[in-house]
């Protein structure tokens, strides 16, 4: 999120290519979802990195510098 005088902005950002899109609100719920399931909480998430490659159809992920994967961008 950005900040406007000291407040949260809220930004939205979509991927789009070959007329399908994602929003990466959407990776982020899915990547906080995985962490779950390894028997963490949401509220231990200091850092998430995205990596979104196009052209692998596939999103990249890091949490906390301890956990990474892939998901499908477009399942």
């Amino acid at each position: 999120m950005g900040e406007k005088g000291g407040e949260i902005v809220k930004v939205n950002t979509c991927v789009q290519y070959f007329g399908k899109e994602v929003m990466t609100a959407d990776l982020e719920k899915k990547v906080k979802e995985v962490w779950r399931q390894k028997g963490h909480t949401v509220k231990e998430i200091d850092s998430i990195d995205l990596y979104i490659k196009v052209e692998e159809n596939a999103c990249y992920y890091v949490v906390n510098d301890v956990l990474s994967g892939m998901l499908p961008i477009i399942g």
